[in-house]
């Protein structure tokens, strides 16, 4: 199960009407928009566009409730094995 999705991105204005249009398509709208994050979703945010002025790498942040007693220490520890991709 995931909880949300957290994206970055280096210009929020091109990048909020990019992912408007897409996740319009499932159903997901912009719900709330403040000065460096805008969230989509259906009836709660699910979706997070972050700015992100000095983006090097691309970043995507899936995020799961603790719901089968996965400690912080392990997310952490498992997190840090996670792939990023480069521009």
């Amino acid at each position: 199960m995931i909880d949300y999705v957290s994206i970055g991105a280096k210009g929020l204005d091109q990048a909020s009407k990019f992912y408007e249009t897409i996740l319009s398509e499932i159903g997901l709208s912009k719900l709330v928009e403040k000065t460096r994050t805008i969230g989509f979703g259906k009836s709660y945010q699910e979706s997070w566009l972050n700015h992100r002025p000095i983006l090097v790498v691309v970043f995507t942040q899936l995020h799961q409730p603790y719901i089968d007693g996965c400690t912080m220490k392990t997310h952490h520890a498992n997190r840090s094995k996670m792939p990023v991709a480069g521009i």
